[in-house]
């Protein structure tokens, strides 16, 4: 099997996101977003794949902005110090569940509102351009890597299962944040 060379895309924030979104449309790509922490450096929150990398990261912003998605803060330390919403599963909420009995909350709660500006304004993104649309094998290997490099256990989406890829089957390159992160730890 030839080795599979992928090139992480500078981390983003949203207006620039915007500014190259035409690139990006039907692009198949395996794709991380996150936000900075106190060192400002870029810590992961989402780890997914896409065949259409527009379409998936504005979902994702559209889900966010109108009170879809469940941001939680116990897993990380962001920049930012966050007065917790309540608590799920013995993690603190930093933004409502996706339930619409919430959605009443998200537009009319000013400490919903104050997390969610922040969160919106401090949002990153980055990607590596793929072949295949059907990328589950990738997306478990960098979910694996990342979050061994990372010490957060619930980075992303759940990826069930092992990757049959292993980290000598894939290069990377790209932005230095990303491949370090992706670097196999001895």
């Amino acid at each position: 099997m030839d080795k599979i060379d992928l090139e992480w895309h500078k981390i983003v924030n949203i207006d620039e996101l915007i500014s190259i979104e035409n690139e990006l449309k039907g692009m198949s790509a395996i794709y991380v977003w996150g936000w900075l922490d106190m060192d400002k450096e870029f810590v992961p929150y989402y780890i997914g794949k896409s065949g259409n990398l527009r379409q998936r990261l504005f979902d994702h912003l559209g889900k966010l902005k109108g009170g879809m998605s469940s941001i939680y803060s116990t897993q990380y330390s962001l920049s930012k110090d966050f007065t917790p919403l309540n608590k799920q599963d013995g993690n603190e909420l930093l933004y409502v569940p996706s339930t619409i009995r919430n959605w009443q909350d998200v537009f009319l709660s000013d400490k919903v509102q104050e997390n969610l500006k922040w969160l919106l304004k401090n949002l990153m993104f980055s990607w590596c351009k793929t072949e295949s649309k059907d990328n589950v094998d990738l997306e478990r290997l960098i979910f694996n890597l990342i979050n061994a490099n990372n010490g957060t256990p619930k980075v992303g989406a759940k990826v069930p299962g092992k990757p049959e890829l292993t980290y000598d089957d894939v290069s990377f390159s790209g932005d230095e944040t990303l491949k370090k992160l992706c670097t196999k730890e001895s």
